[in-house]
């Protein structure tokens, strides 16, 4: 007995007499000192979780979520007795995430209490209106000339201020007016008859705004005056370029910190380094605004007139530049009486040219109707018999990518397109399909609608008698919401009648479009107006 006692002893030497290994504690000891431990992680763990939850309602009850403003679907607002202008401004001038619209008419003084003398002005004169692109109602409203205006509303910091602001130009003033406040912010006199545009400029005197420059052109001289944008005070001295009278200018980026005023003249058109402008206006002395000579085009100035000679061509009527992502690298659009021409714009060698015999009938627009992501180009040209060809043009190469042939209304407003999601573009243009029974008015019009993912199909939006005076496709808000803005009625001020700003909505149109078939389509006419009213767009 005492042997096999020491054997199994010896076998299990970590073993106790009670079979269990010295200095281990129980088992009842080590779920004891764990089930403490558990529970106690356990309860500060829903702790924390309750303590979270009580949290996060408390915070949804204190600060709820802000609620996205209701647009109506469609408004219009109408002014008798009156006349308008071929001005409209896009902006949030209310800072409610949608687009407002600002437009100019003239009128008489019974307009919700504001009136012309408020301004020193004689009854009937032009107002200034904002109009809420949510529901149709004035934002503001403000008497500014007593006759014709020019307007621009859309440049940031003028007057110094933030937001866009509106300069405005009259037979008496330069004004920048305050689009939120509609409080005047400078003011400078007329006295030399500007020419309209009035171009912004890159920050002259560092003060954080863009300048303006401002072009008077009378028999044989042209002048250009810099103009701070934030004060409105002179910069430097007026500059002579000795050009004849000149009929029409823009500003164009030919590379970067190289800009360029380009002036339209008969024939030709003219190209001025803005450095070499500003060192006349300055007369010596230093000025840090960091602007260059194009180095391309500095081989192609002519000494004596110390200008480059952009483009010759007979009965120059527009000069565009085209958009494209790369804003240091744009080209130019020329349009004659017979011809559209792209010009390369560092070379200035033309691209390709499309020559019609048929006169081109207004300016042109431009959208993406292929997959290329190079700025396609709509234009219209007379096609004889009362007849209009409405084409797409390929930015690349001038072929033609899409074409009709429309009844002529040399009343039509230019057309506009706004980009899908899809990274092409919706083109609208107005005119009169040819199986329209002749029968009806001669000033009858319909708006029409293009994508090019359905080639074969048009969109009859809707029609019109009136005369519209301004035509926009655009984004009410940003990647939604996409419709346009109708602006109608008489611009002869000898001639009033109603001027109507309209707003209208893509989706309510295309639910009871016509839809015109123009070759074999495999969808039915709902299915088509299906696949547009799903149609997404991008604010890029």
């Amino acid at each position: 007995m005492t042997d096999a006692k020491d054997h199994e002893t010896e076998v299990h030497p970590l073993k106790n007499e009670e079979g269990v290994p010295p200095n281990t504690p129980s088992k009842k000891g080590i779920f004891s000192t764990g089930s403490k431990l558990s529970r106690w992680r356990t309860a500060a763990f829903f702790v924390s979780l309750f303590l979270g939850l009580i949290v996060v309602f408390a915070f949804s009850f204190i600060i709820p979520c802000p609620v996205r403003p209701v647009s109506q679907r469609t408004w219009k607002r109408s002014y008798e007795d009156a006349s308008t202008f071929n001005i409209l401004g896009i902006l949030d001038a209310n800072n409610d995430k949608v687009n407002d619209v600002i437009f100019a008419f003239k009128a008489s003084d019974n307009l919700l209490n504001v009136s012309c003398s408020d301004e020193g002005f004689l009854s009937p004169c032009v107002f200034l209106t904002v109009i809420c692109g949510r529901n149709g109602s004035v934002l503001s409203l403000r008497p500014v000339s007593q006759d014709q205006i020019w307007a621009r509303c859309d440049v940031s910091k003028l007057g110094g201020v933030e937001n866009p602001s509106c300069l405005l130009y009259n037979s008496q003033d330069l004004l920048v007016i305050d689009s939120k406040t509609d409080s005047i912010l400078w003011r400078k006199n007329n006295s030399q008859n500007f020419k309209t545009p009035v171009l912004t400029v890159p920050d002259i005197d560092q003060d954080g705004v863009e300048d303006l420059a401002v072009i008077t052109s009378t028999g044989d001289s042209t002048t250009i005056l810099f103009i701070s944008g934030k004060s409105g005070i002179q910069i430097g001295s007026q500059v002579d370029l000795n050009l004849q009278q000149t009929s029409g200018h823009l500003i164009y980026l030919a590379s970067r910190d190289s800009y360029y005023i380009l002036f339209k003249k008969g024939s030709a058109i003219h190209g001025y380094a803005l450095k070499n402008i500003l060192a006349l206006a300055m007369k010596g002395l230093k000025i840090s605004a960091g602007l260059q000579e194009d180095s391309s085009w500095r081989l192609l100035t002519v000494n004596s007139t110390n200008s480059v000679i952009i483009h010759y061509s007979d009965l120059i009527q527009h000069v565009f530049e085209v958009p494209n992502k790369d804003k240091t690298s744009r080209n130019l659009l020329v349009i004659t009486d017979h011809q559209l021409e792209i010009i390369n714009g560092k070379t200035l060698n033309p691209l390709w040219k499309k020559f019609n015999a048929s006169a081109m009938i207004r300016e042109t627009a431009f959208g993406y109707f292929n997959n290329d992501e190079i700025v396609d180009v709509i234009a219209e040209e007379e096609y004889g018999n009362n007849t209009k060809k409405v084409a797409i043009y390929d930015g690349a190469t001038g072929s033609s990518l899409w074409e009709i042939v429309l009844k002529l209304n040399l009343k039509s407003p230019k057309p506009s397109t706004v980009k899908a999601a899809d990274h092409r573009s919706v083109f609208l243009f107005w005119g009169r399909f040819l199986d329209v029974d002749s029968s009806s008015l001669d000033e009858q019009q319909f708006l029409y609608w293009l994508h090019p993912s359905h080639p074969k199909v048009l969109l009859e939006l809707r029609n019109t008698t009136e005369e519209v005076v301004v035509f926009q496709a655009l984004l009410f808000e940003k990647s939604r919401h996409a419709g346009y803005i109708l602006l109608s009625g008489s611009t002869n001020p000898m001639k009033t009648g109603n001027v109507t700003l309209f707003k209208g909505r893509f989706k309510e149109d295309i639910s009871h479009s016509r839809v015109i078939n123009l070759g074999e389509e495999t969808f039915t006419d709902q299915e088509i107006r299906d696949i547009f009213l799903r149609m997404r767009y991008s604010s890029e």
